[in-house]
């Protein structure tokens, strides 16, 4: 009688692995569109980490080939000579390697009561600087009739200072 069994034993076995296999096949199956999905989101993203860096690498050679002429003239003496009224405090703040020779350079100015006319014409000429100064952040604070407190971050390329050997 245990030799009649043995057989509907072993079909038993293989019957459930077979099923078990085809589950895990459906399974498996079902997920597969999901995993296409993140797999493609994945080399998207990656795609634009990858065109940005390019971009930033171009947007730094570029301000490297403007700025090969010389240095740059500090932001505090460029702001005395364009608005010798401004009381402008200016206060640099950390410093961004680039290259071997040239670092973005973070300042914070301060200006306790300007014509925000005169603010504009004066971050259009400061762009127009070679190298140029950027505003990163502007905040603005009305004071009397006309004019307000300004406060900006202001962005832009130094050059490292040769050490005399």
């Amino acid at each position: 009688m245990s030799e009649t069994r043995a057989p509907w034993i072993g079909t038993l076995v293989a019957l459930l692995l077979a099923l078990g296999a085809l589950i895990f096949s459906a399974q498996t199956f079902r997920a597969t569109p999901a995993k296409i999905a993140q797999i493609t989101r994945r080399q998207a993203d990656w795609l634009q980490l990858r065109q940005a860096s390019a971009k930033r690498t171009a947007d730094r050679a570029t301000l490297m080939e403007m700025t090969r002429s010389g240095s740059a003239t500090p932001l505090a003496e460029i702001l005395r000579a364009q608005r010798p009224s401004w009381a402008a405090e200016v206060r640099e703040k950390e410093r961004e390697p680039i290259t071997e020779n040239w670092s973005l350079q973070r300042a914070q100015v301060t200006i306790a009561s300007v014509n925000l006319a005169d603010l504009g014409k004066t971050l259009d000429a400061l762009a127009a600087e070679r190298p140029p100064w950027r505003a990163a952040e502007i905040s603005i604070s009305a004071s009397e009739p006309g004019t307000a407190r300004v406060s900006l971050l202001m962005e832009g390329l130094v050059q490292k200072p040769t050490s005399a050997q």
